[in-house]
Protein backbone atom coordinates (compact mmCIF):
# COMPACT_ATOMS: atom_id res chain seq x y z
CA UNK A 1 0.00 0.00 0.00
CA UNK A 2 1.78 3.43 -0.70
CA UNK A 3 2.28 6.17 1.29
CA UNK A 4 0.71 8.06 -0.98
CA UNK A 5 -2.49 7.16 -0.19
CA UNK A 6 -2.38 10.14 2.43
CA UNK A 7 -3.72 12.37 -0.33
CA UNK A 8 -7.07 11.07 -0.63
CA UNK A 9 -8.46 13.15 2.45
CA UNK A 10 -12.26 12.67 1.51
CA UNK A 11 -11.27 8.92 2.02
CA UNK A 12 -14.16 7.28 4.25
CA UNK A 13 -13.93 3.56 3.59
CA UNK A 14 -10.83 1.16 2.31
CA UNK A 15 -11.59 -1.81 1.45
CA UNK A 16 -8.65 -4.08 0.22
CA UNK A 17 -9.41 -7.70 1.46
CA UNK A 18 -8.62 -10.94 0.18
CA UNK A 19 -5.73 -9.65 -2.37
CA UNK A 20 -2.07 -10.56 -1.98
CA UNK A 21 -1.04 -6.88 -0.26
CA UNK A 22 2.51 -7.77 1.25
CA UNK A 23 5.45 -5.20 3.33
CA UNK A 24 3.59 -3.16 6.23
CA UNK A 25 0.54 -0.76 6.85
CA UNK A 26 1.47 2.89 6.34
CA UNK A 27 1.61 4.73 9.25
CA UNK A 28 0.04 7.56 6.58
CA UNK A 29 -3.37 6.05 7.24
CA UNK A 30 -3.26 7.60 10.52
CA UNK A 31 -3.77 11.46 8.34
CA UNK A 32 -7.17 10.18 6.99
CA UNK A 33 -9.33 11.69 9.55
CA UNK A 34 -12.68 11.38 8.05
CA UNK A 35 -11.47 7.44 7.77
CA UNK A 36 -13.93 4.91 9.09
CA UNK A 37 -14.02 1.28 7.91
CA UNK A 38 -10.55 -0.03 6.79
CA UNK A 39 -10.80 -3.81 5.92
CA UNK A 40 -7.12 -5.40 5.48
CA UNK A 41 -7.77 -9.21 6.17
CA UNK A 42 -7.06 -11.76 3.85
CA UNK A 43 -3.36 -10.31 2.91
CA UNK A 44 0.25 -10.57 3.51
CA UNK A 45 0.40 -7.43 5.31
CA UNK A 46 2.44 -7.22 8.33
CA UNK A 47 3.77 -4.42 11.10
CA UNK A 48 1.76 -2.16 13.36
CA UNK A 49 -1.68 -0.55 13.37
CA UNK A 50 -0.57 3.27 13.47
CA UNK A 51 -1.83 3.84 17.31
CA UNK A 52 -3.43 6.91 16.32
CA UNK A 53 -6.01 5.23 14.39
CA UNK A 54 -6.37 3.06 17.75
CA UNK A 55 -6.96 5.84 19.83
CA UNK A 56 -9.23 7.91 17.74
CA UNK A 57 -12.80 9.05 19.54
CA UNK A 58 -15.13 8.17 16.54
CA UNK A 59 -17.06 4.88 17.83
CA UNK A 60 -18.34 3.96 14.13
CA UNK A 61 -14.10 3.51 13.67
CA UNK A 62 -14.03 -0.48 12.18
CA UNK A 63 -10.54 -1.73 11.70
CA UNK A 64 -10.01 -5.23 10.24
CA UNK A 65 -6.50 -7.41 9.32
CA UNK A 66 -4.97 -10.30 10.20
CA UNK A 67 -4.40 -10.33 13.21
CA UNK A 68 -1.58 -13.19 13.23
CA UNK A 69 0.58 -10.88 11.00
CA UNK A 70 -0.09 -7.29 12.19
CA UNK A 71 -0.12 -5.70 15.39
CA UNK A 72 -3.21 -3.91 17.01
CA UNK A 73 -4.60 -3.21 19.90
CA UNK A 74 -8.10 -2.27 18.60
CA UNK A 75 -8.87 -4.11 15.54
CA UNK A 76 -11.40 -6.94 15.58
CA UNK A 77 -10.60 -10.39 17.05
CA UNK A 78 -7.30 -8.67 17.93
CA UNK A 79 -7.35 -7.45 21.52
CA UNK A 80 -4.59 -8.80 23.30
CA UNK A 81 -5.04 -11.00 26.54
CA UNK A 82 -3.83 -8.28 29.35
CA UNK A 83 -6.09 -5.31 29.57
CA UNK A 84 -5.21 -1.85 28.68
CA UNK A 85 -4.06 -1.13 32.75
CA UNK A 86 -1.37 -3.30 32.03
CA UNK A 87 0.53 -1.50 29.71
CA UNK A 88 1.25 1.39 32.30
CA UNK A 89 4.43 2.68 32.89
CA UNK A 90 5.49 0.35 35.79
CA UNK A 91 8.23 3.88 36.80
CA UNK A 92 6.13 6.67 37.58
CA UNK A 93 9.13 8.76 37.82
CA UNK A 94 10.04 8.24 33.94
CA UNK A 95 6.79 9.80 31.71
CA UNK A 96 5.96 8.21 28.46
CA UNK A 97 7.55 10.77 26.22
CA UNK A 98 10.92 10.21 28.43
CA UNK A 99 10.69 6.78 27.69
CA UNK A 100 10.41 7.10 24.33
CA UNK A 101 12.79 9.30 23.77
CA UNK A 102 15.29 6.91 25.44
CA UNK A 103 14.31 3.72 23.84
CA UNK A 104 14.02 5.64 20.49
CA UNK A 105 17.99 7.11 21.28
CA UNK A 106 18.98 3.56 22.36
CA UNK A 107 17.62 1.67 19.37
CA UNK A 108 19.32 4.14 16.88
CA UNK A 109 22.65 3.25 18.73
CA UNK A 110 22.09 -0.70 18.90
CA UNK A 111 20.51 -0.79 15.35
CA UNK A 112 21.21 2.32 13.21
CA UNK A 113 19.60 5.03 10.90
CA UNK A 114 17.14 2.48 9.59
CA UNK A 115 15.21 2.56 12.75
CA UNK A 116 14.00 6.19 11.34
CA UNK A 117 13.25 4.69 8.18
CA UNK A 118 9.23 4.01 8.50
CA UNK A 119 7.67 0.43 8.70
CA UNK A 120 11.23 -0.81 8.46
CA UNK A 121 11.72 -3.63 10.12
CA UNK A 122 14.33 -1.74 13.09
CA UNK A 123 11.73 0.96 12.96
CA UNK A 124 8.60 -1.41 13.46
CA UNK A 125 10.88 -3.43 16.19
CA UNK A 126 11.90 0.16 18.18
CA UNK A 127 8.25 1.05 17.87
CA UNK A 128 6.59 -2.18 19.50
CA UNK A 129 9.07 -1.86 22.75
CA UNK A 130 7.59 1.54 22.95
CA UNK A 131 3.99 0.65 22.43
CA UNK A 132 3.71 -2.96 22.74
CA UNK A 133 6.25 -4.49 24.92
CA UNK A 134 3.85 -6.02 28.12
CA UNK A 135 6.57 -5.51 30.86
CA UNK A 136 7.08 -1.43 29.14
CA UNK A 137 11.05 -2.42 29.79
CA UNK A 138 13.27 1.14 29.58
CA UNK A 139 16.43 1.38 27.57
CA UNK A 140 18.55 1.26 30.69
CA UNK A 141 17.13 -2.61 31.55
CA UNK A 142 19.89 -4.78 31.11
CA UNK A 143 17.06 -6.99 28.95
CA UNK A 144 16.12 -4.40 26.88
CA UNK A 145 18.42 -4.73 23.99
CA UNK A 146 17.89 -8.66 24.34
CA UNK A 147 14.15 -7.92 23.97
CA UNK A 148 14.89 -5.44 21.30
CA UNK A 149 16.73 -7.63 18.98
CA UNK A 150 14.31 -10.69 19.48
CA UNK A 151 11.59 -7.67 18.23
CA UNK A 152 14.10 -7.15 15.12
CA UNK A 153 14.15 -10.86 14.28
CA UNK A 154 10.75 -11.15 14.26
CA UNK A 155 9.92 -8.14 11.98
CA UNK A 156 13.06 -9.17 9.64
CA UNK A 157 12.23 -13.21 9.48
CA UNK A 158 8.56 -13.50 10.50
CA UNK A 159 9.49 -17.09 12.27
CA UNK A 160 6.44 -18.66 12.41
CA UNK A 161 6.46 -20.82 15.97
CA UNK A 162 6.50 -16.78 17.37
CA UNK A 163 3.26 -15.61 15.52
CA UNK A 164 0.67 -16.47 17.88
CA UNK A 165 2.82 -15.41 21.28
CA UNK A 166 4.42 -12.53 19.87
CA UNK A 167 1.40 -10.48 17.87
CA UNK A 168 -1.15 -11.75 21.23
CA UNK A 169 0.72 -12.52 24.44
CA UNK A 170 2.97 -10.99 26.40
CA UNK A 171 6.62 -11.75 25.49
CA UNK A 172 8.87 -13.69 27.52
CA UNK A 173 11.81 -13.92 24.96
CA UNK A 174 13.29 -17.17 26.67
CA UNK A 175 9.73 -19.06 26.14
CA UNK A 176 9.76 -18.63 22.40
CA UNK A 177 9.83 -21.04 19.98
CA UNK A 178 13.28 -22.56 19.62
CA UNK A 179 15.21 -19.81 21.99
CA UNK A 180 17.08 -20.91 24.96
CA UNK A 181 18.33 -18.69 27.22
CA UNK A 182 20.85 -19.42 30.34
CA UNK A 183 20.16 -17.08 33.62
CA UNK A 184 17.86 -15.30 30.65
CA UNK A 185 20.44 -14.75 28.37
CA UNK A 186 19.53 -16.29 25.07
CA UNK A 187 22.19 -18.46 24.17
CA UNK A 188 20.67 -20.75 21.38
CA UNK A 189 18.53 -19.72 18.19
CA UNK A 190 17.37 -22.69 16.89
CA UNK A 191 14.89 -21.79 13.86
CA UNK A 192 15.42 -24.08 11.26
CA UNK A 193 12.14 -24.65 8.98
CA UNK A 194 10.43 -21.84 10.37
CA UNK A 195 9.33 -20.59 6.80
CA UNK A 196 11.35 -17.77 7.45
CA UNK A 197 12.11 -14.98 4.78
CA UNK A 198 14.46 -11.90 4.27
CA UNK A 199 17.66 -10.62 5.07
CA UNK A 200 19.15 -11.77 8.64
CA UNK A 201 19.85 -8.30 10.12
CA UNK A 202 22.63 -6.79 11.24
CA UNK A 203 21.63 -6.30 14.84
CA UNK A 204 21.57 -9.61 15.86
CA UNK A 205 25.33 -9.63 17.15
CA UNK A 206 23.89 -7.67 20.52
CA UNK A 207 22.85 -11.25 21.55
CA UNK A 208 26.21 -11.48 22.91
CA UNK A 209 25.76 -14.57 24.53
CA UNK A 210 25.27 -16.71 21.77
CA UNK A 211 26.71 -19.84 21.18
CA UNK A 212 24.31 -21.49 18.48
CA UNK A 213 22.60 -20.23 15.51
CA UNK A 214 20.27 -22.69 13.14
CA UNK A 215 18.95 -20.46 10.40
CA UNK A 216 18.71 -23.54 7.87
CA UNK A 217 16.01 -24.63 5.93
CA UNK A 218 14.33 -21.27 5.51
CA UNK A 219 14.00 -18.47 2.54
CA UNK A 220 16.32 -16.55 3.77
CA UNK A 221 18.07 -13.88 0.89
CA UNK A 222 21.05 -11.51 0.73
CA UNK A 223 24.09 -11.37 2.53
CA UNK A 224 25.46 -12.91 5.72
CA UNK A 225 25.91 -9.62 8.10
CA UNK A 226 29.72 -9.09 9.18
CA UNK A 227 28.66 -8.23 12.63
CA UNK A 228 27.88 -11.80 13.29
CA UNK A 229 32.02 -11.81 13.48
CA UNK A 230 31.38 -9.76 16.70
CA UNK A 231 30.04 -12.79 18.77
CA UNK A 232 32.83 -14.11 20.30
CA UNK A 233 30.96 -17.30 22.09
CA UNK A 234 29.47 -18.10 18.66
CA UNK A 235 30.51 -22.12 18.25
CA UNK A 236 27.98 -23.17 15.89
CA UNK A 237 26.29 -21.50 13.13
CA UNK A 238 24.17 -23.03 10.34
CA UNK A 239 22.73 -20.87 7.31
CA UNK A 240 22.05 -23.63 4.75
CA UNK A 241 19.36 -24.22 2.54
CA UNK A 242 18.56 -20.89 1.58
CA UNK A 243 19.17 -18.02 -0.72
CA UNK A 244 21.98 -16.48 0.74
CA UNK A 245 24.56 -15.37 -1.44
CA UNK A 246 28.35 -13.10 -0.94
CA UNK A 247 31.07 -14.58 0.80
CA UNK A 248 31.18 -15.88 4.74
CA UNK A 249 32.44 -13.05 6.78
CA UNK A 250 36.32 -13.97 7.14
CA UNK A 251 36.26 -12.26 10.86
CA UNK A 252 34.00 -15.50 11.81
CA UNK A 253 36.48 -17.61 10.24
CA UNK A 254 39.36 -16.06 12.05
CA UNK A 255 37.43 -16.86 15.50
CA UNK A 256 37.43 -20.09 17.37
CA UNK A 257 33.72 -21.08 16.69
CA UNK A 258 33.45 -25.04 15.24
CA UNK A 259 31.28 -25.08 13.34
CA UNK A 260 29.69 -23.18 10.02
CA UNK A 261 27.48 -24.63 7.37
CA UNK A 262 26.27 -22.57 3.83
CA UNK A 263 25.23 -23.11 0.08
CA UNK A 264 28.75 -23.49 -1.24
CA UNK A 265 27.38 -23.07 -4.78
CA UNK A 266 26.11 -19.34 -3.69
CA UNK A 267 28.41 -18.46 -0.70
CA UNK A 268 32.29 -18.09 -0.42
CA UNK A 269 33.55 -19.35 2.28
CA UNK A 270 37.19 -20.08 3.21
CA UNK A 271 35.90 -22.66 7.10
CA UNK A 272 32.70 -23.51 6.55
CA UNK A 273 32.37 -27.17 7.06
CA UNK A 274 30.96 -28.30 3.58
CA UNK A 275 32.81 -26.05 1.21
CA UNK A 276 35.96 -26.67 1.97
CA UNK A 277 37.76 -28.83 -1.35
CA UNK A 278 39.35 -31.32 1.27
CA UNK A 279 35.84 -32.23 1.93
CA UNK A 280 34.79 -33.15 -1.07
CA UNK A 281 34.77 -36.69 -1.54
CA UNK A 282 37.69 -36.20 -4.06
CA UNK A 283 41.35 -35.17 -4.28
CA UNK A 284 41.50 -31.83 -5.30
CA UNK A 285 44.00 -32.87 -8.42
CA UNK A 286 40.61 -35.46 -9.35
CA UNK A 287 38.14 -32.10 -9.14
CA UNK A 288 40.82 -30.54 -11.58
CA UNK A 289 40.56 -33.49 -14.05
CA UNK A 290 36.69 -34.02 -13.71
CA UNK A 291 35.89 -30.51 -14.47
CA UNK A 292 37.95 -30.66 -17.60
CA UNK A 293 35.63 -33.77 -18.64
CA UNK A 294 32.65 -31.48 -17.50
CA UNK A 295 33.51 -28.51 -19.81
CA UNK A 296 34.30 -30.66 -22.52
CA UNK A 297 30.98 -31.33 -22.94
CA UNK A 298 30.14 -27.92 -22.66
CA UNK A 299 32.32 -26.71 -24.95
CA UNK A 300 32.57 -29.40 -27.30
CA UNK A 301 34.43 -27.30 -30.04
CA UNK A 302 37.18 -26.66 -28.16
CA UNK A 303 38.77 -27.16 -25.08
CA UNK A 304 41.14 -29.64 -26.43
CA UNK A 305 45.21 -29.62 -25.29
CA UNK A 306 45.77 -27.99 -28.23
CA UNK A 307 43.70 -24.88 -27.50
CA UNK A 308 45.38 -21.60 -27.14
CA UNK A 309 46.15 -20.13 -23.73
CA UNK A 310 44.90 -16.72 -24.85
CA UNK A 311 41.55 -18.42 -26.04
CA UNK A 312 38.08 -17.67 -24.19
CA UNK A 313 37.31 -21.00 -23.24
CA UNK A 314 40.85 -21.45 -21.83
CA UNK A 315 40.73 -18.46 -19.80
CA UNK A 316 37.24 -19.33 -18.47
CA UNK A 317 38.38 -23.09 -17.60
CA UNK A 318 41.40 -21.59 -16.22
CA UNK A 319 39.05 -18.95 -13.91
CA UNK A 320 36.68 -22.52 -12.59
CA UNK A 321 39.58 -24.59 -11.31
CA UNK A 322 41.91 -22.17 -10.35
CA UNK A 323 40.46 -18.54 -9.63
CA UNK A 324 37.17 -18.89 -8.68
CA UNK A 325 36.24 -18.07 -4.85
CA UNK A 326 33.47 -20.62 -4.86
CA UNK A 327 35.84 -23.46 -5.77
CA UNK A 328 33.09 -25.82 -7.02
CA UNK A 329 32.96 -29.31 -7.64
CA UNK A 330 31.84 -30.97 -11.59
CA UNK A 331 29.03 -32.00 -10.27
CA UNK A 332 27.70 -28.70 -9.48
CA UNK A 333 25.09 -27.16 -12.59
CA UNK A 334 26.21 -23.72 -10.55
CA UNK A 335 29.78 -24.58 -11.80
CA UNK A 336 28.46 -24.88 -15.31
CA UNK A 337 26.65 -21.74 -15.54
CA UNK A 338 29.76 -19.88 -13.78
CA UNK A 339 31.93 -21.34 -16.72
CA UNK A 340 29.25 -20.43 -19.32
CA UNK A 341 29.17 -16.60 -18.13
CA UNK A 342 32.52 -16.48 -17.48
CA UNK A 343 33.20 -17.97 -21.79
CA UNK A 344 30.60 -14.84 -22.57
CA UNK A 345 32.85 -12.31 -20.22
CA UNK A 346 35.90 -13.37 -22.13
CA UNK A 347 34.47 -13.48 -25.71
CA UNK A 348 32.94 -10.15 -25.36
CA UNK A 349 35.47 -8.34 -24.43
CA UNK A 350 34.79 -8.39 -20.44
CA UNK A 351 38.31 -7.19 -19.62
CA UNK A 352 37.72 -4.18 -21.32
CA UNK A 353 34.03 -3.17 -20.01
CA UNK A 354 33.86 -0.13 -18.41
CA UNK A 355 34.74 -0.07 -14.83
CA UNK A 356 31.23 0.74 -13.44
CA UNK A 357 29.80 -2.45 -15.27
CA UNK A 358 33.13 -4.96 -14.59
CA UNK A 359 31.82 -6.56 -11.69
CA UNK A 360 31.98 -9.83 -12.89
CA UNK A 361 34.06 -12.79 -12.20
CA UNK A 362 33.56 -11.88 -8.03
CA UNK A 363 31.06 -13.01 -6.18
CA UNK A 364 27.70 -14.44 -6.83
CA UNK A 365 27.07 -14.67 -10.69
CA UNK A 366 23.31 -12.97 -9.62
CA UNK A 367 24.66 -10.02 -8.67
CA UNK A 368 26.91 -9.45 -11.80
CA UNK A 369 25.93 -6.41 -14.04
CA UNK A 370 23.01 -7.35 -16.15
CA UNK A 371 22.02 -10.32 -14.79
CA UNK A 372 19.18 -11.58 -13.42
CA UNK A 373 18.06 -14.59 -12.00
CA UNK A 374 14.92 -16.32 -10.29
CA UNK A 375 15.57 -17.30 -6.64
CA UNK A 376 19.07 -16.50 -6.92
CA UNK A 377 19.51 -19.84 -8.54
CA UNK A 378 18.25 -19.95 -12.52
CA UNK A 379 19.54 -17.05 -15.03
CA UNK A 380 16.77 -15.84 -16.95
CA UNK A 381 17.99 -12.60 -18.02
CA UNK A 382 21.07 -11.42 -19.48
CA UNK A 383 20.41 -7.13 -20.12
CA UNK A 384 23.81 -6.08 -21.35
CA UNK A 385 22.69 -3.25 -23.71
CA UNK A 386 25.72 -0.57 -24.26
CA UNK A 387 28.30 -2.70 -22.37
CA UNK A 388 30.46 -2.09 -24.76
CA UNK A 389 30.64 -5.50 -26.11
CA UNK A 390 32.69 -6.76 -28.62
CA UNK A 391 33.86 -10.04 -30.39
CA UNK A 392 31.19 -12.98 -31.13
CA UNK A 393 28.75 -14.71 -28.90
CA UNK A 394 29.88 -18.30 -27.72
CA UNK A 395 27.62 -20.76 -28.64
CA UNK A 396 27.04 -22.21 -24.84
CA UNK A 397 24.93 -19.47 -24.21
CA UNK A 398 22.33 -22.06 -25.48
CA UNK A 399 23.15 -24.45 -22.29
CA UNK A 400 21.55 -21.27 -20.03
CA UNK A 401 18.18 -23.28 -20.88
CA UNK A 402 15.99 -20.80 -18.33
CA UNK A 403 17.01 -17.63 -20.38
CA UNK A 404 13.47 -15.67 -21.06
CA UNK A 405 15.59 -12.58 -21.99
CA UNK A 406 18.63 -11.81 -24.02
CA UNK A 407 19.33 -7.95 -25.22
CA UNK A 408 22.94 -7.63 -26.39
CA UNK A 409 21.65 -4.37 -28.36
CA UNK A 410 23.67 -1.33 -29.10
CA UNK A 411 27.15 -3.09 -29.09
CA UNK A 412 29.68 -4.23 -31.29
CA UNK A 413 29.05 -7.28 -31.42
CA UNK A 414 30.38 -9.37 -34.73
CA UNK A 415 30.04 -12.74 -36.49
CA UNK A 416 26.78 -14.97 -36.80
CA UNK A 417 23.94 -16.10 -34.28
CA UNK A 418 24.92 -19.17 -32.63
CA UNK A 419 22.35 -21.82 -34.07
CA UNK A 420 22.34 -23.31 -30.40
CA UNK A 421 20.19 -20.18 -29.08
CA UNK A 422 17.29 -22.11 -30.83
CA UNK A 423 17.87 -24.54 -28.08
CA UNK A 424 16.64 -21.62 -25.18
CA UNK A 425 12.60 -22.94 -25.82
CA UNK A 426 11.69 -20.81 -23.03
CA UNK A 427 13.13 -17.51 -24.12
CA UNK A 428 11.35 -14.68 -24.78
CA UNK A 429 12.99 -11.45 -26.43
CA UNK A 430 16.56 -11.66 -28.37
CA UNK A 431 17.47 -8.06 -29.20
CA UNK A 432 20.60 -7.99 -30.80
CA UNK A 433 19.67 -4.64 -32.61
CA UNK A 434 22.94 -2.30 -33.35
CA UNK A 435 25.56 -4.41 -33.56
CA UNK A 436 27.69 -5.24 -36.60
CA UNK A 437 26.64 -9.28 -36.86
CA UNK A 438 26.44 -10.70 -40.06
CA UNK A 439 24.78 -14.02 -41.53
CA UNK A 440 21.67 -15.20 -41.84
CA UNK A 441 19.73 -15.79 -38.65
CA UNK A 442 19.59 -19.22 -38.15
CA UNK A 443 16.08 -21.39 -38.68
CA UNK A 444 16.87 -23.26 -35.30
CA UNK A 445 16.03 -19.60 -33.84
CA UNK A 446 13.03 -18.72 -35.96
CA UNK A 447 11.42 -22.17 -35.42
CA UNK A 448 11.56 -20.33 -31.56
CA UNK A 449 9.13 -18.01 -33.33
CA UNK A 450 6.30 -20.17 -34.10
CA UNK A 451 7.03 -24.06 -33.66
CA UNK A 452 9.07 -24.92 -30.50
CA UNK A 453 9.64 -22.06 -28.56
CA UNK A 454 7.81 -18.94 -26.65
CA UNK A 455 9.56 -16.46 -28.19
CA UNK A 456 7.68 -12.98 -28.89
CA UNK A 457 10.42 -10.63 -29.49
CA UNK A 458 13.68 -11.00 -32.30
CA UNK A 459 14.91 -7.71 -33.47
CA UNK A 460 18.03 -7.32 -35.59
CA UNK A 461 19.90 -5.81 -38.21
CA UNK A 462 18.72 -7.08 -41.47
CA UNK A 463 18.52 -3.86 -43.42
CA UNK A 464 19.87 -5.39 -46.37
CA UNK A 465 21.67 -1.87 -47.53
CA UNK A 466 24.09 -2.24 -44.66
CA UNK A 467 26.96 -4.39 -44.91
CA UNK A 468 26.55 -5.46 -41.44
CA UNK A 469 23.43 -6.87 -41.90
CA UNK A 470 21.65 -10.24 -40.79
CA UNK A 471 19.15 -11.46 -43.50
CA UNK A 472 16.14 -12.38 -41.35
CA UNK A 473 13.56 -15.59 -43.20
CA UNK A 474 9.95 -14.45 -43.79
CA UNK A 475 8.22 -14.34 -40.42
CA UNK A 476 11.33 -14.35 -38.13
CA UNK A 477 12.22 -11.22 -37.18
CA UNK A 478 9.94 -8.37 -35.18
CA UNK A 479 12.08 -5.79 -35.81
CA UNK A 480 14.34 -5.12 -38.97
CA UNK A 481 16.92 -2.36 -38.89
CA UNK A 482 20.15 -1.03 -38.20
CA UNK A 483 20.76 2.14 -36.34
Amino acid sequence: IPSEIKVLSELGFLDLSSNNLQGSIPDELKTLVKLTRVFLEGNKLGGIVPNEMCDTKKVSMKIKVDCDKVTCSCCDGCKSKYDESSLQVPNSNLTSNRRRNRIEAKSLTLLGTETTVKNSPQNLAMRWMIDYDHDQLDADSPHFSQRLVVALIFYSLGPLGWTDSFRQNPVDECSLYGVTCVSKMIVSLDLSSQSMRGTIPSGIQHLTKLTSIDFSHNNLRGEIPEGLASISELETLKLQYNKLVGTFPEGICSGGSVSFQVDCDAVSCSCCENCMVEDYPIQASTRVTEIKEKLKEVSYQELDSESSPSSPRIKAQNWVINLDQMQLPASSETMVHRYILAVLYYSLGGEEWSASINDWLEGHMCQWSGVTCFMNREIVSLTMSEFGLRGQIPYELGQLNGLLTIDFSSNSISGHVPPELGDLEFLKTLNLLSNSMTGVVPPEVCKLRHESGDLEELDADCNTENQHHLACPINCCTSCSFS
